[in-house]
């Protein structure tokens, strides 16, 4: 994570859509902003909640990089 940045992690039923850079960090049900690394991410399993996007974004809340997380059983 570079300087000044977080993390951001939504947990999804469904497949989460790669953001552009620049997009506004996700807000709502299934977020944690910001994510500490280490920390366990909840409300996840491999057959309902198995989508799991991890965004690094600015200060200003604004997309760097993303990676989806795909669980399976």
């Amino acid at each position: 994570v570079g300087a000044g940045n977080h993390l951001v992690t939504k947990v999804s039923s469904t497949l989460i859509p790669t953001p552009n850079v620049g997009d506004a960090a996700p807000t709502g049900a299934g977020v944690t902003n910001p994510y500490t690394p280490g920390e366990d991410i909840t409300d996840v399993d491999a057959t309902t909640n198995k989508y799991i996007g991890v965004y690094e974004v600015d200060s200003n809340n604004k997309v760097v990089s993303f990676k989806l997380i795909i669980l399976t059983a």
